[in-house]
């Protein structure tokens, strides 16, 4: 199975403001900013602000571009040109005289603002406003987005024709290669890739083609290839990192550039109509649509492998055999994920009820199942469920293995430490320890050989022959949710709203806050990666990494591509 994008849809769920968005950019400071049908909104990873003006009329905004100077410009539909600098926004100029009933585009030629529509061209001094160059007509002579070679503005007409305006501005209209004549109706598309200019030709009612050429110093243009696409209504085309991306109706084709020719290299999002696209500074692609909001494909190297049958919700994540995830769907059924092989094998008992707890235990090579009734052990052959015997600790929340034999069990009623002897018969748990309290979580620590649970009523240790005493912090008790160690013998304790505690000693020796640099004092998982020495994090505000030997951290958020913050698990 191939590995597929994680792709993420922002909606109003998330805090997004509309659903009809018409373009999308980054500046120089990492905001998105959204053109949409209820006006510009900035990003910042976690709120969407919106910018207007008072003198603004109507609520939508188009033509979203930013200048050298990371100031973003746009307009409306009433021929207002706007632009914002340093959080404020500013009305540049009034032209409902000279595009009343089109929509110009905008692009920048060094101090110069370029406003076009089909029949209409304006160069405007973005200092002094000055309108230093006009041009209106009933052709279409502006058919193409704006390109600029050899210092002159060009463009495409209706029929192929070049159109430059030149660093003079003289205005000249050339014959080329890409000449074209035809009944349909016709826009033109531009962009360059892998140092060659590609030309769209977008049909009305046929499939669009692909020019790839060069310009010389004379204007002359030299055809390296034609190629055909499909029968759809492209919206645009942007090339991003020397990658063609093509927005349509029917979603999004990338394309990459081989033996001078172009060649389709992947497709995303399906039938969702697609207006523009972004690649962010964190490599996140953005896709803005015209009616369900904003896509998001993270960073490519985050990937989802596992494919889940019917798309089912799973609940919790636990560690199986190397290699191998525990994944807990919504009631009877388990997968397994073979992460050399990114397969998914599917099982389901109608015997038991709800899934509560998993684990694998490698001393015995067995896997274990709690379900509201039972505690299972089990083993699988290819896609058969093998069950050995049953315990009843109780509903487990957390467990410990310490040897071939003893296993420490947290669980909502006690806290155990138990030999798990497979004798044949039923309930056959050697109990060695067992104290009516209930508890969250418990660690054996190897280096130390004590073990921890963390209970209702505080965090406590046990030595080898285990005898109890509580770990305090100030003086009060710590209220633990998840628990590891590290090479040095630390233990590493997730608290339920302080934060995280290193133990070492069964002594506290620091209490990582929000302060130290976590994203929230509310988390709920912790993992420890011994071999490169780091924590990872999972909580309300992200996935952390923290670097033990730095006491330094690396954050994860939705701005890198988390699409929730909803963890069910961590390994």
């Amino acid at each position: 199975m191939a590995q597929q994008p994680l792709v993420m849809q922002l909606t109003e769920k998330e805090g997004l403001p509309d659903k009809e968005f018409y373009n999308v950019l980054e500046d120089d400071k990492g905001f998105i900013w959204l053109a949409a049908d209820k006006g510009l909104y900035r990003y910042n990873g976690k709120e969407f602000q919106l910018f207007s003006h008072p003198n603004q009329v109507g609520l939508s905004v188009f033509s979203l571009k930013k200048d050298e100077d990371d100031t973003i410009w746009y307009t409306n539909l009433a021929n207002q040109v706007f632009y914002v600098k340093d959080g404020e926004v500013t009305l540049f100029l009034n032209l409902k005289e000279y595009f009343s009933g089109s929509l110009p585009r905008i692009f920048f030629h060094k101090d110069r603002l370029i406003l076009a529509s089909i029949r209409t061209l304006l160069i405007i001094d973005k200092k002094t406003k000055k309108i230093i160059y006009k041009k209106q007509g009933n052709d279409n002579v502006f058919n193409s987005d704006a390109f600029i070679h050899n210092d002159a503005i060009c463009f495409f007409d209706d029929e192929g024709n070049l159109i430059t305006i030149d660093k003079n501005l003289k205005f000249h209209q050339k014959a080329t290669k890409l000449n074209y004549k035809t009944n349909s109706r016709i826009s033109v598309f531009t962009d360059e890739i892998s140092g060659m200019y590609v030309f769209m030709k977008r049909y009305l009612t046929l499939p669009h083609e692909y020019i790839l050429f060069e310009i010389d110093n004379n204007f002359e243009i030299k055809i390296h290839t034609k190629y055909s696409g499909q029968k759809r209504f492209v919206h645009k085309i942007k090339s991003i990192q020397n990658e063609l991306f093509e927005a349509s109706n029917e979603g999004v084709q990338i394309y990459t550039v081989a033996q001078e020719t172009l060649q389709l290299k992947d497709s995303l999002l399906k039938n969702v109509s697609i207006s523009d696209m972004l690649k962010d500074s964190n490599g996140n692609l953005w896709f803005t649509t015209l009616f369900e909001g904003i896509y998001v494909v993270p960073n490519l190297q985050l990937n989802t492998n596992v494919e889940i049958p019917n798309g089912n919700t799973i609940r919790r994540l636990y560690k199986g055999k190397d290699n191998e995830l525990l994944l807990v769907g919504k009631q009877k059924e388990f997968y397994l994920f073979h992460h050399d092989t990114n397969t998914t094998t599917t099982f389901a008992n109608n015997n038991v009820a709800d899934i509560k707890y998993m684990f694998y235990n490698t001393f015995k090579s067995l896997y274990y199942l709690q379900t509201t009734k039972a505690l299972q052990a089990f083993t699988i052959q290819d896609t058969t469920i093998n069950f050995l015997e049953d315990y009843q600790p109780g509903i487990l929340k957390d467990h410990a293995i310490i040897n071939k034999d003893s296993v420490l069990l947290a669980t909502g009623g006690s806290i155990i430490l138990t030999n798990m002897r497979n004798k044949p018969s039923k309930n056959n748990v050697e109990i060695l320890y067992n104290e009516s309290l209930r508890s969250y979580s418990c660690y054996y620590n190897n280096i130390t050989k004590h073990s921890y649970f963390g209970t209702v009523k505080g965090l406590y240790a046990f030595d080898e022959h285990f005898n109890k005493s509580e770990i305090l912090h100030n003086n009060n008790s710590i209220f633990i949710k998840d628990m590891v160690a590290s090479n040095d013998g630390s233990v590493w304790c997730l608290s339920f709203k302080n934060g995280i505690y290193q133990i070492r000693n069964n002594q506290i020796v620091k209490n990582i806050t929000v302060e130290d640099g976590l994203l929230s004092n509310l988390n709920d998982f912790i993992r420890c990666d011994t071999k490169n020495n780091l924590l990872w994090i999972a909580g309300e505000k992200g996935l952390q990494q923290f670097n033990i030997r730095t006491a330094t951290f690396q954050n994860l958020t939705k701005k890198q591509g988390i699409p929730s913050y909803e963890f069910t698990g961590l390994e």
